[in-house]
């Protein structure tokens, strides 16, 4: 019999970084939100990537770039983003992993605090803006994606039902093959927004 322990990672950030992302629309800071809510609960860090030295960063579709290291066993520092400005290539995605970098030893730990994505996952009102931005800017990646992390923070299955969508579908249409109808994001949406 396996024994599976999960250990949640704990997230802080550089002044460098809020001030990065303190200028950031409500969409962009919840899709980094709901990545850093992954890597901290799972260990997921979807797109990423090691430059060395320690360094490694988060990629997006749309060029955005958070870059971090590693500070501790369990310790991840966010230390400023930033937009990919250079030619779009294709590559093979590969997984990644908190191994795949080294750990930094700080000496200067001033300004450095948690960082917490709950908060803004949590509010419903927040999550109903960015997703309406999602839509307005047709990026359906980035709508998944916060709705998905949403529905992790908060109750999914009473959005389901409130919603009048099963939960089954609800999953589905969250999917990287999923493809939710109108009726259905309209459902979400109004739901979230109530």
């Amino acid at each position: 019999m396996a024994l599976y322990v999960q250990m949640q990672l704990r997230i802080e950030r550089t002044p460098e970084f809020i001030e990065w992302f303190d200028g950031l629309t409500l969409k962009e800071k919840l899709q980094i939100d709901s990545r850093i809510q992954r890597i901290r609960d799972h260990s997921h860090f979807g797109d990423a990537k090691s430059l060395g030295d320690g360094l490694a960063e988060l990629k997006w579709k749309n060029g955005k770039r958070v870059y971090f290291a590693k500070t501790g066993p369990v310790i991840i520092l966010l230390l400023n983003g930033g937009l990919k400005m250079l030619k779009k290539k294709i590559s093979k995605k590969h997984e990644f992993s908190l191994n795949d970098i080294q750990t930094v030893n700080l000496k200067n730990r001033k300004g450095v605090a948690e960082f917490n994505p709950d908060t803004r996952l949590k509010n419903r009102e927040l999550v109903a803006k960015a997703l309406w931005e999602c839509l307005v800017s047709n990026d359906v990646d980035a709508f998944k994606e916060i709705l998905k992390s949403h529905l992790e923070v908060a109750n999914k299955d009473d959005l389901a039902e409130k919603a009048g969508i099963p939960r089954r579908t609800l999953f589905r249409m969250l999917s990287p093959e999923g493809n939710p109808t109108l009726e259905n994001l309209g459902k979400i949406i109004h739901e979230l927004c109530a």
